[in-house]
């Protein structure tokens, strides 16, 4: 597996990106974390969300984060982020409240 973080465009390409080549979904309970590993042969995927939640990649659960300076808190996403992703990535997604992400995938 991977150990590359995340990796955020310099540009936010949404309205220029054509349609995916597949899409995934995850059904979410409110402040229950899961995991979602990044298919073989992806290189960039759109999060979208029906509300905000914590992720973390690669490195354990994501949680809400108290006073952390070692690098490893989760990361807030108010409803959606693109990435650039290598496959086997493992993304821990936590939202707040029940919820709906879908993770649109594309091929490299």
């Amino acid at each position: 597996m991977a150990t590359t973080k995340l990796r955020v465009p310099n540009a936010v390409l949404t309205q220029r990106l054509r349609l995916p080549d597949w899409v995934d979904a995850k059904s979410l309970a409110a402040n229950t974390a899961e995991s979602y590993t990044v298919p073989a042969g992806v290189g960039f995927i759109v999060m979208t969300g029906s509300a905000a939640g914590f992720y973390i990649n690669g490195q354990g659960t994501a949680s809400a984060p108290a006073d952390t300076s070692d690098g490893t808190a989760s990361f807030w996403i108010p409803s959606s982020a693109e990435f650039v992703v290598d496959t086997g990535d493992v993304i821990s997604i936590m939202p707040l409240v029940t919820n709906t992400v879908t993770i649109a995938c594309y091929s490299v």
